[in-house]
């Protein structure tokens, strides 16, 4: 059965000039001018299928466009692109090292962010200085607008699961915050709780080599 003539249809960017013979598998072959001016050959099937729209230049330009858009750098991604990079792989990969507390946990990145960056850069905008990262208000709850902000390390820190509530003299906070406002070592005070202290012994006694 002859091959379906294909020339001078266009394809995407491409025009088919000529016809360069056959595939190994017998699949029929045509030299096709692209927009930007080369020339590629084509296997018909991947023609018709869509699969071949250019040269391979008009992938390249849909990704230059994306990333101008954003301001980012084919070279270097920006910080925003890897927390969102970083935010995927903590709830949906297995293999992260954090995937244990997070999508173990049911942890999920909504709908909108999940399947596009545009949308995640829109919604949280441009990160803060390098000591802000992104984080969740809520712990429990999932990576979505509402439940999102850039936080500096030390709120981030105060908001893990990890942390519990201490009361000391009629006041409540976190542990991280108690070593703060004493002005005392918080891995000292977190030490002294785990080895069976007392709350107000923990907070009041003086640092030593113990």
């Amino acid at each position: 059965m002859p091959a379906e003539n294909l020339l001078g249809m266009s394809f995407g960017c491409l025009v088919v000039k000529s016809r360069e013979g056959s595939s190994i598998q017998g699949q029929a072959r045509w030299c096709c001018s692209c927009t930007c001016g080369k020339k590629v050959t084509v296997n018909a099937v991947r023609l018709k299928s869509g699969k071949t729209r250019s040269c391979g230049c008009l992938r390249k330009e849909l990704i230059s466009a994306r990333l101008t858009v954003h301001g980012e750098s084919t070279r270097k991604r920006s910080v925003e692109y890897i927390a969102w990079l970083g935010m995927k792989a903590r709830c949906y990969n297995p293999k992260n090292p954090s995937y244990r507390d997070y999508g173990e946990r049911g942890i999920q990145v909504c709908e909108q962010w999940v399947t596009s960056y545009t949308r995640f850069l829109s919604d949280m905008g441009r990160k803060p200085p390098a000591s802000f990262t992104l984080e969740r208000l809520d712990v429990d709850g999932g990576y979505t607008m509402g439940n999102c902000v850039w936080a500096t390390r030390k709120a981030q820190a105060n908001n893990k699961r990890s942390n519990y509530l201490i009361t000391y003299s009629g006041e409540t906070r976190t542990l991280a915050q108690w070593a703060e406002v004493l002005g005392l070592p918080a891995r000292q005070l977190r030490a002294r709780l785990v080895a069976g202290w007392s709350v107000t012994r923990t907070f009041s006694e003086p640092l030593r080599k113990w």
